[in-house]
């Protein structure tokens, strides 16, 4: 169940009448993350573009790039020397001077030093430029704001643009989000109060689940609010992710860059299970860990009868590969095409894994899945959207492989039924992600909330 902004026909953002200048406003869309390698990413990035399209129109895009970006510190040095550097003086300078964050933990003092220097920054100008251009700026939160003891610098970023659309005088909205604490550590108060700062001053703020939205209700916020199910399960029913079976495509085909001979001899013809990772070991640097349960875990799996396929959906579960290697298994790499990746999601027996997106791909194309833990509520929440999906299960459980074991048999006993179920549910989440555009619309027009499957 969720709540949804409920619009009458006057008020859909992609009515006529909505948009008295006869063209639909521009939205500028912050950490569209389509350039980072990670799967989930990739796949929710693409999905909240489309969806935001079907009612406005993308005027800009600000990536995972941009996020990573270190400005050189000659902008600073132009600024205050009083006059512009020329091109092989700047050139020499950048490639010799110290780079520096231009994103810190004073937020307001970040969003005002791109505004000051855009000028003596080919990056600040075109940054700005891109929110002048926008009517709305939306920025797509995904999984940045955890409250670790030390602070994300992509959730400064976050904030920053937050701020920097505020000094524009742009609406912004903070959507498509998880808000949560982090395991074994206690909350960071000081990340804590930023974040209620910067996220009252939006027009509005929707969250992917509702664990995410109970933290919300505590910060107390002065805006609108929403929860909804992650953008990606838009998918459901979307002809934008194809979901062709891997076997009709020439393994080949599906390889990614680069195309080792392994990639080449991918074939999906006989029944197979995917394993993911989890942000469980990177966050606690347990990969050791992690390689003696995979092993066990590739073993379980072929002893069933089944092709075992590791996955690795983020650049964090490179370890994957030499377990899939030692272990014989098939091992598909982060640079994979993320439709090709999704289809063989899709079509897997079954999905055993820690990763939030990737689970997605999996259940809107009916796979059942298994969950393992990871580094915040995410995993537990997606079982809230699922239904019927047993606990995640915990690596250090002793039990751990008879639990995946038992779920494993009870999938092959009622996986057509199973398939089902999922890909219906997944296609009632769908309808439910569509009105995350809803969101955009000015807080005097939405006429209230009402309760959806």
């Amino acid at each position: 169940m969720t709540e949804v902004l409920q619009l009458s026909a006057n008020d859909d953002p992609g009515h006529p009448g909505s948009h008295p200048l006869s063209r639909p406003d521009k939205v500028l869309l912050v950490c569209d993350n389509r350039d980072e390698l990670n799967w989930g990413c990739r796949a929710t990035s693409i999905a909240l573009h489309d969806l935001i399209e079907r009612h406005y129109k993308v005027s800009g895009r600000i990536g995972r790039r941009d996020v990573l970006h270190k400005e050189s510190r000659i902008a600073a040095i132009s600024r205050f020397s009083g006059h512009r550097l020329n091109p092989l003086l700047r050139a020499v300078a950048n490639a010799v001077v110290q780079r520096s964050d231009y994103i810190s933990g004073d937020i307001e003092r970040s969003a005002r030093q791109i505004l000051a220097n855009k000028q003596h920054s080919a990056f600040f100008k075109e940054l700005v430029a891109k929110f002048e251009d926008a009517d709305r700026i939306v920025v797509n939160g995904e999984g940045s704001m955890v409250f670790k003891s030390q602070e994300r610098r992509d959730v400064r970023f976050q904030l920053t643009m937050l701020e920097v659309a505020r000094l524009l005088g742009k609406p912004a909205y903070y959507v498509n989000a998880m808000i949560s604490d982090f395991p074994d550590e206690p909350r960071n108060k000081e990340t804590w109060e930023k974040c209620r700062r910067y996220l009252s001053r939006c027009a509005g703020v929707q969250v992917r689940d509702r664990q995410s939205f109970a933290l919300l209700n505590q910060m107390r916020l002065d805006t609108k609010t929403m929860v909804a199910p992650d953008a990606l399960f838009s998918a459901a029913d979307s002809g934008r992710f194809p979901r062709p079976h891997p076997r009709k495509i020439p393994g080949r085909m599906l390889a990614s860059f680069p195309e080792e001979p392994g990639n080449l001899a991918w074939s999906f013809e006989e029944p197979y299970i995917c394993v993911g990772g989890s942000s469980y070991f990177r966050s606690r640097g347990r990969f050791a860990e992690g390689k003696s349960f995979y092993s066990a875990l590739a073993e379980l799996i072929d002893h069933l009868g089944y092709r075992c396929v590791f996955v690795q959906t983020c650049t964090g579960d490179a370890f994957l590969e030499p377990i899939a290697q030692s272990s014989g298994c098939d091992f598909i790499p982060v640079h994979t095409g993320i439709f090709a990746g999704g289809a063989i999601l899709a079509h897997a027996h079954a999905f055993i894994s820690g990763r939030y997106h990737p689970s997605i791909l999996a259940s809107v194309g009916g796979t059942p899945c298994v969950f393992l833990e990871s580094n915040s509520h995410k995993m537990a929440s997606l079982r809230h959207w699922l239904g019927d999906v047993p606990e995640e299960i915990q690596y250090r459980d002793e039990h751990a492989l008879t639990m995946i074991r038992r779920e494993l048999t009870r999938i092959a006993e009622h996986g057509t039924e199973l398939r089902r179920q999922i890909r219906q549910t997944a296609r009632e989440l769908s309808a439910c992600a569509k009105e995350i555009p809803a969101m955009l619309v000015d807080a005097g027009t939405a006429s209230g909330t009402q309760v959806a499957a």
